[in-house]
Formats: C-alpha cells, structure tokens, sequence
C-alpha cells in the first residue's frame, strides 16, 4: 500500500470516527431545522399570494375593475378606498393614479 493511500484511509477513519459522534448529530439536527424553515416559508408565500389575490379581487369589485388590471402603489391618497394610489395596468401607460392623479413614477 502506498503512503498515500495510507494516509487516505487514516483520514477517512478519523473522519468517521468524528461522523459518528454528536457534530454529525447537530449537522442534522441543523439541516432538518432549514428543511422546516423553507416549507414554512413556501407555505408563508402560498398563503400571503392567496391574501393578497382575495384583497385584490376584493378591491377591484370596489372600484368596479379586473383585478388583474390594477396595481396598488405605495404611496398615500385620500380619494381612494384603500387610501392607496391604484393605477390601471391594463393601459401600457398607466401614469396616473385612478382616483388623485397622482404620477406612476411614484409607484
């Protein structure tokens, strides 16, 4: 056996003797605490998507508009129900707030 080959399978052996101690056990336990963390997330995301389709489809029965037209921006207006500037995404140039006028460069 050649010392490299040697010295490859005394690593390995010192590295499973480490594996099979608690450092492996914690590895684990921190992967399967990530694996818990991404499906709360996607379950987090899955649910605010549904939030946010009910509040859009809500809103656009309000304004008496498709809510796949609409798009709410952030800034204040009193004049709207939601006191949301909303402009009209189903024109190319949607520049103005469909209640205060306000300019879609403030979106």
């Amino acid at each position: 056996m050649t010392a490299e080959v040697n010295d490859a399978l005394e690593w390995k052996g010192m590295m499973a003797e480490k594996w099979n101690g608690k450092s492996v056990y914690q590895l684990n336990q921190k992967k399967e605490r990530i694996n818990n963390l991404d499906a709360a997330i996607g379950e987090l995301s899955r649910l605010r998507h549904e939030a946010e389709s009910a509040y859009l489809e809500e809103l656009g029965r309000i304004i008496e508009r498709d809510p796949g037209s609409i798009r709410v921006g952030n800034w204040e207006c009193e004049k709207s129900p939601n006191k949301r500037c909303i402009y009209n995404m189903a024109i190319a140039e949607y520049d103005e707030c469909l209640f205060c006028g306000g300019p879609a460069e403030r979106k």
